[in-house]
């Protein structure tokens, strides 16, 4: 293929060469079809074709095809579920009655909610002094515009002030898993 000199995204490419008419005298049709070097090479690209007629003076028209690739991100959505888990042990202050969990592209934060203790997992496997909250947040892009598949990480913030100024944070973004010890 060659590049356009003018444009880059302009690929071209001509066969030469090629035999005008089968076996039989009949006149051969060609068709151009347009395949991956790779495994999903065009896997956000829509194509669409079109045969072209050249309208230069020569011995016979020459015909052609076009194919245009649109770069098109799939709307393909995805949830996270975000785990709190509190482990105040010998705790002589109470926990916070709420904390608000995030969910975050980069620095961005895409959405939070503020959780309490109805979002308490039940029957979670856990110690005597441990407490899970959980909550899943839905409806979030799984790509980015580019296409690349969006990693999404998790982070808290305190509701109140200085609410979680006794307890250390440990957050795990493979298990969407955020801890407090006290």
């Amino acid at each position: 293929s060659n590049a356009n000199a003018e444009n880059s995204n302009i690929w071209e490419y001509v066969f030469t060469d090629l035999p005008k008419y089968n076996n039989d005298g009949t006149q051969k049709q060609y068709v151009v079809e347009e395949q991956e070097v790779k495994e999903g090479d065009l896997k956000f690209y829509v194509s669409t074709s079109e045969q072209e007629e050249n309208s230069q003076p020569q011995e016979e028209p020459t015909k052609g095809a076009k194919i245009v690739n649109t770069f098109t991100v799939p709307d393909e959505k995805v949830s996270v579920v975000v785990n709190k888990k509190w482990n105040h042990t010998n705790n002589q202050y109470e926990k916070p009655t709420r904390i608000k969990l995030q969910v975050k592209n980069g620095s961005e934060v895409v959405q939070e909610q503020i959780v309490t203790a109805k979002n308490k997992v039940e029957n979670a496997n856990i110690g005597e002094n441990e407490e899970v909250w959980s909550y899943e947040f839905t409806n979030l892009a799984k790509y980015d515009r580019l296409g690349n598949e969006i990693n999404y990480t998790v982070e808290e913030q305190e509701v109140e002030q200085g609410e979680l100024g006794y307890y250390k944070k440990e957050i795990d973004n493979s298990s969407k898993t955020i801890t407090n010890s006290y």
